[in-house]
């Protein structure tokens, strides 16, 4: 297991995990409705602490698995992981 910086080249990816860790993880809780707007308006990458250096991924086997603020108190902090099994990046 690798903890590493994100760059710009892993939005897509992340981009991925996290619609799956949604949806895997939220579908007992909401409608696909409710869930295809949370991930318009409310979840997805924030390009802008990638900016900032405090984003990282963890990588298993060479694949991001999940990804982290890591700014601390400073900002709202979550973590996504990929369902076992849902997804491969």
């Amino acid at each position: 297991m690798t903890i590493r910086k994100t760059v710009q080249d892993d939005i897509p990816v992340l981009g991925a995990l996290i619609d799956a860790s949604v949806r895997g993880l939220q579908a007992g809780d909401y409608t696909p409705e409710q869930i295809d707007r949370a991930l318009i308006a409310a979840f997805g990458v924030d390009r802008q602490l990638i900016a900032d250096g405090t984003y990282f991924v963890v990588e298993l086997e060479q694949r991001i698995v999940a990804c982290a603020d890591g700014a601390g108190a400073k900002r709202y902090s979550e973590a996504t992981v990929a369902p076992a099994g849902k997804i491969r990046c």
